[in-house]
């Protein structure tokens, strides 16, 4: 069992390293995903992020494939829309880490402005841009 225990600095970077692996998918998208909040003012607890321009058939179906990968409580606020990951002290970074994994996973198979190729031994690339000229090409 991953041990929770520490003190407050324990626990602020617990949060910290939760967070930034969430930023950094959503920012790492290429566009994807988006984040309305300025990055000076992002929370630690309550990650809220958009997809594909705020698309919200796409945003809905992202909350449905979630919850069948047993990922709940994504959907975001009742008037504003978007998607929140609340990652409060109780939950662990690989719960974080999974969600990262779902949304990568989501975005291969939903966005159609990015390719995506596998490497030899079976690992995804980075997603590149189409329009990209360095593109792999099908």
């Amino acid at each position: 069992a991953e041990y929770m225990g520490g003190g407050v600095e324990q626990m602020a970077e617990r949060a910290n390293v939760k967070a930034k692996a969430l930023y950094d998918c959503i920012d790492g998208s290429h566009g994807f995903y988006s984040s309305p909040v300025m990055p000076h003012s992002r929370s630690k607890m309550n990650v809220v992020f958009r997809v594909m321009d705020e698309d919200a058939v796409m945003e809905a179906k992202f909350v449905k494939e979630a919850k069948e990968a047993n990922l709940i409580q994504l959907k975001g606020h009742a008037l504003l829309g978007g998607l929140r990951a609340s990652i409060y002290n109780a939950i662990r970074l690989r719960e974080v880490q999974r969600l990262v994994a779902f949304m990568k996973e989501f975005q291969t198979r939903h966005d159609t402005t990015t390719t995506s190729s596998v490497t030899h031994d079976g690992t995804p690339t980075p997603l590149v841009k189409s329009s990209d000229p360095n593109a792999p090409s099908d």
